[in-house]
């Protein structure tokens, strides 16, 4: 069917709609409400210009501003139910109470990050759109390796690098390893490209760490939404204040960023403590029961320096003398039968009585 016509052609269809007293509007709700009509060659040609349409209005300056308006108001829509699809999954509710160290282990930004935009790709674009801007933002959260894998970012080991990320030596080593490249080889490409002359399969560390820090923000930033809809959806809150105490972070620092909606509160903070305390206190019981364990302690020091020194407190000792205890797990296939040797011990103890000593030779 022509998309191409005259202006003849419109004034016999305007006629008709005149003629029948319909106007084009209740024409094309009819055809779109009607459930009997799916299927009609007229729906389905309104269904494929429909973008075309949809731009045509808003284009147009009467109707610019409902046009946008209706657009706004259905992607919040799209958005409200995003949010909803992310506070539904289990895995992003943490229960400080019964914080365990595999539940720390298990815990990834990146499988958030993955997670995130599977679960809402348009909040995620959004986020990508206002904090790249202009600049060119990756398809995917995950990057593709010089062959067209995908490959999940290691946005903690990018990120970390900072501003003093050697660029050209991270693009080379890309090269050794994902092309086969000599180290010498991928050196000498790295080394005479700038990021600008680099073939745009290539990605820079550069972009490689923008990248990576945008995905980390976006995360952040939907971890805050989604404990806004849902007190329970507080994963990255409370790894991130478990962080923190293993820091020695303030207690004022904690406090803000709690407002913040980084971090759990501080007593959250300390049940999680106590909750992974107990079970490392469990576990160093059921390794004691083994009977296949080694006890190794070590004396140290520390000096508690007062913070803010008083006349009370000058001339008081801050040296503390500790003794620490470690279980080591003996390997080896070590049984507990090999461990019997008290008595062969003793009986060969120059502390026993009844062993008679060794008679002293002179030479």
């Amino acid at each position: 069917m022509s998309r191409i016509i005259t202006r003849s052609a419109v004034d016999k269809v305007t006629l008709v709609f005149q003629d029948t007293n319909i106007s084009i509007s209740a024409y094309i709700i009819r055809l779109l409400e009607d459930s009997t009509l799916k299927g009609h060659p007229q729906i389905l040609d309104l269904l494929c210009s429909a973008t075309d349409i949809i731009t045509a209005i808003s284009q147009q300056p009467d109707a610019e501003k409902s046009a946008l308006s209706w657009a706004s108001n259905a992607i919040k829509k799209k958005y409200l139910s995003e949010m909803k699809s992310l506070v539904q999954n289990q895995e992003w509710k943490f229960n400080a109470s019964h914080a365990s160290a595999e539940k720390l282990d298990n815990f990834h930004i990146e499988g958030m990050a993955l997670a995130m935009k599977g679960l809402a790709p348009d909040v995620w674009a959004m986020l990508d759109l206002l904090l790249m801007g202009d600049r060119k933002a990756f398809e995917t959260s995950s990057t593709a390796d010089y062959d067209g894998d995908q490959v999940m970012l290691n946005l903690e080991t990018i990120a970390a690098h900072g501003d003093g990320l050697d660029y050209g030596k991270e693009f080379g080593e890309n090269l050794s390893n994902s092309q086969g490249y000599t180290a010498e080889e991928a050196a000498q490409i790295s080394n005479s490209r700038t990021s600008s002359q680099i073939p745009s399969r290539h990605v820079t560390g550069k972009i490689v760490r923008q990248d990576a820090i945008c995905t980390i923000k976006k995360v952040v930033m939907i971890s805050i939404m989604m404990q806004s809809h849902n007190m329970k959806c507080n994963a990255l809150k409370s790894v991130f204040g478990i962080f923190l105490h293993s820091t020695n972070t303030p207690e004022k620092v904690i406090q803000a960023l709690v407002h913040m909606g980084i971090s759990i509160s501080s007593s959250a903070i300390n049940s999680a403590i106590h909750a992974l305390s107990r079970e490392t206190y469990e576990m160093l019981r059921d390794m004691g029961k083994t009977l296949i364990v080694g006890y190794a302690h070590d004396n140290f020091d520390i000096d508690f320096k007062t913070s803010v020194p008083t006349i009370e407190k000058i001339g008081r000792d801050t040296l503390t003398h500790l003794t620490s205890g470690t279980l080591i797990m003996l390997e080896h296939g070590v049984q507990p039968d090999n461990l019997q040797c008290s008595q062969e011990l003793w009986e060969k103890s120059a502390l026993n009585p009844q062993v008679k000593s060794a008679p002293i030779t002179q030479t």
